[in-house]
């Protein structure tokens, strides 16, 4: 991705050295070592990352930064039918107004979708390339509470009922 890619006081509202700032401020605060450890690829455009997810198997997923959110991290993933083009799925992206509340690994962890017969589950199986969830970010994962529920509740921008994630 570069600076004339981005929008320069265009429909996002803000430079590139704007958006830049924003990443570097989140990188800092909440994503360093989650970057150190090479987990997000950060620098990709929407185009792009259709291209390297396309010939992934489904639950294939990577970390990206927001073109459009200042300071915004989002995950993409696919998933393909038995007939036609493969079917990508991204979130609304983080900010570090939400990751001060919860880490991103946690969402990754906890992040549902209603499936078939309305039976949440998590699409997020691989990060891309093709690393296992949990072995990936099993690390960084936050201890839970014996007997502790995790409650799931629409992001805001989704559909009731459809897209879940962490509360």
């Amino acid at each position: 991705m570069s600076p004339s890619s981005l929008p320069q006081d265009g429909p996002a509202g803000f430079s590139f050295w704007a958006w830049l700032d924003g990443i570097l401020g989140l990188l800092q605060e909440h994503l360093k070592q989650l970057w150190k450890d090479e987990l997000i690829l950060g620098f990709v455009s929407r185009k792009q990352e259709k291209k390297l997810l396309k010939s992934k198997r489904t639950g294939t997923f990577l970390l990206r930064f927001s073109e459009s959110v200042l300071g915004g991290v989002t995950f993409t993933w696919v998933e393909h039918h038995e007939r036609g083009s493969p079917t990508f799925h991204a979130v609304d992206p983080y900010t570090a107004s939400e990751l001060v509340s919860l880490a991103l690994p946690d969402i990754i962890r906890d992040y549902q979708m209603m499936m078939e017969e309305n039976i949440p589950e998590n699409p997020l199986k691989y990060l891309y390339p093709s690393t296992a969830r949990d072995e990936a970010f099993g690390p960084y994962y936050s201890q839970r509470q014996e007997g502790t529920a995790w409650h799931s509740l629409a992001r805001p921008g989704t559909e009731p009922g459809q897209h879940l994630a962490p509360s």
